[in-house]
């Protein structure tokens, strides 16, 4: 139904965004790239998608109770 379509597009946007958050810092040599670094950069990127994720979702609940109760 609707909630797994918008699981499937949470996920695609939160890969989409760990993907060029990586691709941008390897490529510009911000980081070496090395297993070490990638693990720990793409917990950082994936937690914080999360994170964000959580308090949209939240805020939305939030402003729907709001405006119909």
């Amino acid at each position: 139904g609707s909630h797994i379509c918008a699981t499937i597009r949470a996920s695609a946007w939160m890969f989409t965004g760990t993907a060029v958050t990586l691709l941008t810092v390897f490529g510009l040599r911000g980081l070496e790239f090395s297993p070490s670094y990638l693990l720990a950069l793409g917990g950082i990127v994936i937690g914080n998608c999360m994170t964000f994720s959580t308090l949209t979702v939240q805020r939305l609940r939030a402003l729907l109770h709001d405006r119909w109760p």
